[in-house]
């Protein structure tokens, strides 16, 4: 992708989702700290990683499964930083600056397809694409690619003609017969084989597309993006088997109605208690004003809209149809913490129903907020430690922030806000972000000895298997909590988001911790 045209690219988005979801807007949003909006259902708890809902029937998986890749300990973080007031590229140098200065291992970076081969048969390595690859990569983080088919010779389409349109096309030769050596498409394959090969051993993951359910970022019929996925799959494991393929990743405010709507078609909970879930879902969105959906009437009216069938359809084709083409599901959220388990316990039962991996990323994941001096404040940081202390505990094994601000814009959507002022001048929640990045760093989720709704307190085990980190924090008021050291442990260190630390005593086995709305990490020492 052409960087420095992102974030025009994403604004544009919320005017054709728009239209698909009713105001459901924008693929991006931001998560509002405070209390739950009157009316509210509680929601329920995360999922603990490794645990699933039941399993449906099962359907054809087809192509053939890569070899398993084994997960890391902890989430492994990721930014996709615009800077605001910058020059709207996701990899200047001050974007660049900023994601490095936070600490994550991973930024998000797009590559198209006509930058690398501006003509059939001209494969180049001095392009803007390697460009960004070496900047990020001296920066000392690593690349977490999109790769993009984009527009050119491949489909016909010139790659000056994006604004308004898909930003990719199917190649032209992307047929309906698989080939044992080229897949659907041999230009596609030759591509993406002879730039993973070049850059074998440099990335982690990879992301085939970008929401493609999106007719914005998808030009062609969601059936032929499957076959793109599983073209792109066969390459880049015959070129690099270690990189983690992942689907493009759905846009993220229609998952509560398609995770409704699945759930009462396929009898897997009561018609009344999905709706509730999908209510739970839309909760930051309700009160950020971007959208309305507090009623079940209000996600049955949803429910009842072809376009809302529609991507929903599209999203059951592509998780129906690509077990064994990809070595991860991927899923874009911007919604309460404590609805992230929404939709990895949905993608769970869907995984065991079709052959899918129960492995899980998420290559942009953002907040929702109503104005500026919400992102700048505390409120945003607090929600942030939440946030990604949640996203461990449901199993996410890399998670890329997605940080620039909509707030203030014209767009259908404004509520999304990010880590970075103007010249990438870091806010509260950038300081949260990196302390939690950091502190969770070589831990693995053990347990939830409390998973809300008041009390949220999970632990962690370091690389040795010992219990030595907990994260906790309630929600609707301060909270005494008294804390059973793990064996041999003499004080406990309390560090809040905003870094503030206080060492507690260890008397008799046990501590006592007065919990405000500030959530905390304890380090047993």
């Amino acid at each position: 992708m052409r960087a420095s045209r992102y974030f025009a690219i994403k604004l544009v988005f919320v005017l054709v989702l728009a239209g698909v979801l009713s105001g459901c807007g924008f693929i991006r949003r931001r998560l509002l700290g405070g209390n739950r909006a009157s009316g509210e259902i509680s929601t329920p708890p995360p999922t603990p990683q490794g645990t699933a809902p039941a399993a449906g029937s099962s359907t054809q998986a087809p192509a053939q499964a890569s070899a398993p890749v084994a997960a890391p300990a902890a989430t492994g973080w990721g930014v996709l930083a615009v800077v605001p007031g910058g020059s709207g590229s996701t990899s200047d140098a001050a974007s660049i600056a900023a994601v490095a200065s936070v600490g994550p291992r991973y930024m998000r970076v797009a590559f198209e397809w006509d930058l690398s081969e501006p003509q059939a048969g001209q494969l180049s390595f001095n392009t803007q694409n390697d460009s960004e690859v070496a900047a990020i990569e001296g920066a000392g983080l690593r690349v977490f690619p999109t790769i993009y088919v984009g527009r050119g010779w491949m489909n016909g389409n010139p790659p000056d003609a994006r604004s308004g349109g898909s930003r990719s096309f199917p190649p032209d030769d992307l047929g309906t017969v698989w080939d044992a050596k080229t897949g659907y498409s041999p230009t596609y394959y030759n591509f993406v084989y002879q730039f993973f090969s070049h850059y074998k051993g440099h990335f982690d993951y990879a992301a085939i597309e970008n929401e493609a359910n999106s007719k914005l970022f998808w030009g062609g019929a969601i059936e032929e993006y499957v076959r793109l996925l599983k073209t792109a799959h066969k390459a880049i494991k015959d070129a690099d088997p270690h990189v983690v393929v992942t689907d493009s990743g759905f846009v993220a405010s229609a998952w509560g109605v398609c995770i409704a709507d699945y759930y009462i078609s396929h009898n897997v909970m009561g018609r009344d208690r999905a709706l509730q879930l999908a209510v739970t879902f839309y909760a930051a969105e309700s009160r950020t004003g971007n959208r309305r959906i507090t009623t079940p009437a209000e996600v049955e009216r949803y429910l009842g809209q072809a376009q809302v069938k529609e991507q929903c359809r599209r999203y059951n084709y592509v998780l129906d149809n690509v077990g064994g083409s990809v070595d991860a599901l991927n899923f874009h959220f911007y919604e309460d913490y404590n609805a992230l388990s929404i939709v990895t316990d949905f993608l769970r039962l869907r995984a065991q129903k079709t052959g899918l991996p129960v492995r899980m990323v998420t290559n942009e994941i953002g907040q929702r907020g109503p104005d500026v001096a919400y992102a700048e404040g505390a409120d945003q940081a607090r929600s942030i430690f939440k946030k990604m202390v949640t996203a461990q505990v449901v199993g996410l094994e890399a998670a890329v922030w997605f940080s620039a601000d909509t707030v203030g814009t014209a767009a259908p959507s404004p509520d999304k806000v990010g880590l970075f002022g103007s010249g990438g001048l870091l806010r509260p929640a950038a300081a949260t972000f990196k302390l939690v990045a950091q502190t969770m760093a070589g831990y693995k989720f053990k347990s939830a000895t409390s998973g809300g709704p008041s009390l949220y307190r999970y632990v962690f085990v370091d690389a040795a298997g010992k219990p030595t980190l907990e994260a906790l924090w309630t929600e609707g008021g301060g909270q005494a909590v008294g804390l059973k050291a793990p064996q041999g442990s003499t004080q406990a260190i309390v560090t809040d988001y905003a870094g503030k630390t206080q060492t507690l005593a260890v008397s008799s086995g046990s501590t006592n911790l007065t919990l405000t709305d500030a959530p905390v990490f304890v380090q047993w020492k």
